[in-house]
């Protein structure tokens, strides 16, 4: 989607999009506002998924490791380490190798209230494993890849489908697929794109601030409480599932004393303005009337 929109950003800026003067005045503002709108949707999405959803929950889990191989109490010969030295001395099987889990210095991530419950659950080999699928569904959860959450996935597919489209028919139009006796029909067909694209935006920001209202947002609770939510953004119940620890005890502790949850960081990215927050407005107000 990032290729398509820089390919978008090009095409908009190209002369030959237009037949002539008088369609580039009536009609260019049309095409920038939506390539502006589609722009910043996917690098507010694209942000989101590097920045929050991957980056963050992996620093924390690098954070977690850390400090389990600093305070770790397995030693090993040093031969066995290095292959070479005396077997009376001894080394712990992390000395030297920290960089391998390194996020940056290991002091920076000491914190008195953690020390108790950050090595929790994590204990061998078999427990890390666990951990570490549970961090990849952490990651899968934040970016609305869960089946629990596909009627998100269902809108943000629609909202692709829609850029793609934008993409493509102004390729035919600067390709002159488009003829003379048609202009005024494919430019309809951009105002209805632009409309729908901004109506799926506000439909998804509906359902992520619906989602965030019940504590979705927060993995403490979304994890272990998904609420279904259909396509209109209204609650159809809630399931609850019940699961092992498996070391989550630490992040979730994070979560729930972090200002808010992985939802509202996306939610500001999408619509830090509330351009389509008060799109949500006006149409329930629309329907209240009705």
């Amino acid at each position: 989607m990032g290729t398509v929109i820089r390919h978008i950003y090009r095409l908009a800026h190209e002369r030959y999009l237009y037949d002539d003067e008088g369609e580039a005045a009536e009609y260019s503002v049309l095409v920038q506002k939506f390539r502006f709108d589609a722009q910043q949707f996917i690098i507010a999405l694209h942000e989101y998924v590097f920045d929050v959803a991957i980056s963050t929950t992996w620093t924390l889990f690098m954070k977690r490791l850390n400090i389990i191989a600093k305070e770790s109490e397995f030693e090993l010969p040093r031969e066995h380490v290095w292959g070479r030295g005396s077997t009376s001395d001894s080394v712990s099987l992390f000395d030297e190798q920290s960089d391998v889990f390194s996020v940056g210095n290991v002091d920076e991530f000491e914190n008195e209230e953690d020390d108790d419950e950050i090595g929790e659950g994590v204990k061998d080999l078999e427990s890390l494993r666990s951990y570490h699928d549970h961090i990849l569904d952490r990651m899968l959860f934040q970016c609305l890849l869960k089946k629990k959450q596909e009627a998100v996935m269902k809108v943000l597919n629609g909202i692709f489908t829609v850029v793609l489209t934008f993409a493509n028919k102004l390729q035919q139009k600067r390709s002159r697929i488009i003829s003379l006796q048609k202009r005024q029909e494919y430019w309809n067909s951009i105002k209805d794109l632009h409309g729908k694209f901004r109506l799926y935006t506000a439909m998804l920001v509906k359902i992520l601030m619906a989602l965030d209202e019940k504590g979705g947002g927060r993995m403490g609770m979304g994890m272990k409480r998904t609420a279904n939510i259909n396509p209109e953004g209204e609650s159809a119940g809630t399931n609850f599932s019940t699961s092992r620890d498996d070391g989550r005890s630490y992040h979730d502790k994070v979560d729930n004393q972090s200002g808010g949850g992985f939802l509202q960081e996306f939610l500001l990215r999408v619509d830090f303005n509330g351009f389509y927050a008060s799109i949500i407005a006006k149409e329930l107000s629309k329907r209240n009337k009705d």
